[in-house]
């Protein structure tokens, strides 16, 4: 799947690598077969990348909402901003992280 949203085998060996791949493949895939844009799921393809670098500390993806609020409060964004550039509105990055973990992890 991440050969289908990334043109640069960069990127499809980054998200490839990156914790959770299958469960984010089988996420994205189900966004394409109801009709998103290509783009849309691209942007989705992005924001679970750091996810799920963030949520790696657990075993399996059965996690509440609490926890996910809790993950991201915790997080350490400097690896994100280097990836950015650029500093990131910390409440703002806080809140697209629970936004983009939810729908996936239902």
């Amino acid at each position: 799947m991440f050969e289908q949203i990334f043109e640069r085998l960069y990127y499809v060996s980054r998200h490839a690598a990156a914790p959770f791949a299958e469960e984010r493949e089988r996420y994205l895939a189900e966004c394409v077969r109801r009709g998103e844009a290509r783009v849309t799921v691209k942007r989705k393809a992005d924001e679970l990348y750091w996810v799920a670098h963030k949520l790696h500390v657990y075993r399996d993806l059965h996690l509440t909402l609490d926890q996910v609020r809790a993950a991201a409060l915790d997080c350490d964004w400097k690896d994100r901003e280097r990836a950015y550039g650029r500093k990131l509105n910390r409440r703002s990055t806080r809140e697209q992280f629970v936004d983009s973990a939810r729908p996936w992890l239902r």
